[in-house]
């Protein structure tokens, strides 16, 4: 089932309910309008590009209404969605757009030097600018005034693309996993239920619809019929003017480095957060957290889910049944048989362990797990076994009443911000830089984003470690995203590196480093300055 239904449906019983508000400028759109402007989009992609069914339609856009209206018109004309990063850089947007084979791609204004370049790099690409800025490009928004205001939706079926979302590798290569029509909805519709959430809800979405929360935050609100506020981009600020302005029910869902960045904020005192529910994942929720939270009145739920489980769950707790009242503090839940099967596996072995408080890797099977990811059957076949078990890649232990614990990677990953940073991508960088000998990254504590890396770099030239940490810095800036270069730099003589296959040798490098916990005032600090405090 086309999962447009459940935006033509809202419209049949709510149709002049606020559906989406754009927290950044306030405008609003009600359900009636929203699916009007869905069917018009749908009409206009196939009219004047002949968008078929299957094919992928390629944004890149902040997130409010206007980007959700896209999303639900190539999805009801039986295409499918892919929201781009519009954080990534050039290279990494022209990988995911040559991955897809996208011929379309639809551009606001914001993103339009971006868009000449890929246009200029990618043949065959189509560039639309969303809104009515004049330029060299159609203007979909002055398409929409002449189209048809019905549409006859795409039959699809449960395992018919609805989107393809890239999330990074181990490599730091994109992987494109595939959200199908049924099991996307199967998932959504578990956390609705789950969560007790309903048409009387204002949910809050900080996350894009780059990624896969901000994806299931837009079928979940069209599904329960509830209001959704698009943030366009988190800041604490706009968080707090949010709260106060609409006094929303719920956060779905909202990582740690966010609920860190809000105790920042001036005006965190003044909120009034007695009622308001949150879904807590993205990364392991630290006890203390959560303890604050509930004695703010907030009610909160922690939950551990991934882009391959779209994006829930792994594991989680119940809200609607009231979990939230005795929290198990730094736990993520435990499996349930309506999203699917989860065991830890010693991955070694591969054997199961049932000992409580063993840690190992996390598989999971069921109803709300992807097929795999697009284009790349290998890829596929080495996260997903025979018998339908994916590899996470995540450690976990469980405690005897078989709640879990989540927390580190069994590769070379960190969740930084809540965000998978492949520690190789940034090793690959640093070791281009020109002054750079030898460099290999690990993760480190950090105040507000759980995990920053770390760098241990060899310099080929007689440097000083703060002259070290200045000039690879700025080379990073060059070559990285902002948010994944290292915060900790240590000029060493040589990289701690194994014999077997001359890998960086992670345990011996942390151990350099044992007990240090960096905070957002430290900035991008070194070693020596860090321990002369």
């Amino acid at each position: 089932m086309n999962l447009g239904w459940h935006l033509e449906s809202a419209t049949w019983d709510y149709p002049m309910k606020v559906a989406a508000i754009n927290g950044h400028t306030n405008e609003k759109i009600t359900y009636l309008e929203l699916n009007t402007l869905a069917n018009k989009i749908g009409n206009v992609l196939k009219e004047q590009w002949g968008v078929l069914e299957d094919e992928i339609v390629t944004t890149l856009m902040t997130e409010d209404w206007f980007h959700m209206a896209i999303m639900y018109g190539i999805i009801k004309v039986g295409a499918v969605f892919c929201g781009l990063n519009r954080t990534h850089l050039l290279e990494k947007l022209a990988y995911d757009l040559t991955m897809t084979k996208s011929r379309l791609l639809i551009i606001s204004s914001d993103f339009l030097e971006q868009g000449r370049k890929l246009a200029k790099q990618i043949k065959g690409l189509n560039i639309v600018v969303s809104d009515e800025a004049e330029t060299e490009y159609p203007s979909l928004s002055k398409l929409l005034k002449d189209a048809s205001r019905d549409l006859r939706m795409a039959p699809r079926t449960h395992l018919d693309l609805a989107a393809v979302n890239f999330t990074a590798g181990t490599t730091g290569a994109s992987k494109g996993v595939m959200f199908c029509h049924g099991i996307l909805g199967t998932s959504v519709q578990g956390s609705i239920f789950w969560g007790g959430i309903s048409a009387k809800d204002v949910i809050v979405a900080p996350i894009g619809l780059f990624h896969s929360g901000g994806i299931s935050d837009a079928v979940r609100s069209v599904m329960a019929k509830a209001t959704i506020i698009w943030m366009a981009g988190w800041t604490s600020d706009k968080a707090v003017n949010i709260i106060m302005r609409y006094k929303p029910t719920w956060f779905h869902f909202i990582v740690p480095t966010m609920i860190r960045d809000l105790q920042n904020h001036p005006k965190f005192n003044e909120l009034d957060l007695n009622g308001l529910k949150a879904n807590v994942a993205g990364a392991p929720v630290p006890a203390d957290m959560q303890e604050m939270l509930n004695k703010r009145g907030m009610r909160t739920i922690n939950f551990y889910g991934m882009t391959e489980t779209m994006p829930c769950i792994v594991t989680l707790s119940s809200m609607y049944y009231g979990d939230w009242k005795n929290p198990v503090l730094g736990s993520s839940g435990k499996p349930s048989k309506e999203f699917g099967e989860a065991k830890i596996v010693d991955p070694a072995t591969g054997e199961e362990i049932t000992k409580p408080g063993e840690r190992g890797e996390v598989w999971f099977k069921g109803d709300v797990l992807t097929p795999g990811y697009f284009a790349d059957q290998e890829g596929t076949k080495r996260a997903i076994d025979a018998d339908g078990w994916f590899h996470t890649g995540d450690l976990a232990y469980k405690n005897e009443d078989g709640f879990y614990f989540v927390g580190g990677r069994v590769d070379d990953m960190i969740l930084c911000g809540g965000e998978k940073l492949s520690l190789v991508e940034v090793d690959n960088v640093l070791l281009k830089c020109p002054i750079v000998k030898d460099a290999g990254t690990i993760g480190v504590p950090h105040d507000r984003f759980g995990e920053v890396p770390a760098a241990f770099v060899v310099p080929n030239k007689d440097m000083s470690e703060e002259e070290l940490k200045n000039e690879v810095d700025k080379y990073c800036m060059e070559h990285l995203e902002r948010w994944k270069r290292p915060r900790l730099y240590i000029k060493v003589e040589k990289i701690a590196r194994t014999l077997a296959k001359g890998t960086k040798a992670i345990r011996d490098l942390k151990k350099s480093v044992e007990g240090i916990k960096l905070t957002d005032r430290d900035g991008i600090t070194t070693l020596t300055k860090l321990k002369s405090r």
